[in-house]
């Protein structure tokens, strides 16, 4: 019974060791300077679709608490940017830029609209159309 318990454990702290906690809190859904985005992350891939004011896409790559990103407007615009996470997960701030530049654009930045769990099925249903 108790090599049970010790492997157990043993393979909960070594799974959950590998997982970087600020890379899960991306997901969701948020009212940002650009509109609504919606985030779903995989491993450590992360997908978007944001709409209202501007609205296309984005794909990015996640790195501790920063998101950084390639986005794609409707109308063919397109470039580079980056999120940061707030420590509590409840706000991002970045900034984005056109072509090459990642900060050319100026700020982009948001607050969570939905939970991670929710928001980020809702990110997948809708990116998968």
């Amino acid at each position: 019974m108790p090599v049970r318990i010790i492997i157990i454990l043993f393979i909960m702290t070594s799974t959950s060791s590998h997982a970087d906690p600020a890379i899960n809190r991306f997901s969701g859904k948020w009212n940002t300077s650009r509109g609504i985005l919606l985030i779903a992350i995989n491993d450590n891939s992360a997908t978007g679709a944001y709409y209202g004011k501007y609205s296309g896409t984005l794909k990015g790559k996640l790195e501790k608490n920063r998101l950084f990103f390639r986005w794609k407007d409707m109308n063919g615009e397109y470039g580079r940017g980056y999120f940061i996470i707030s420590p509590d997960g409840k706000s991002i701030v970045g900034k984005y830029g056109t072509c090459d530049s990642d900060s050319s654009e100026g700020d982009w930045s948001g607050v969570r609209i939905e939970e991670p769990d929710e928001a980020g099925k809702a990110a997948g249903e809708i990116l998968e159309e």
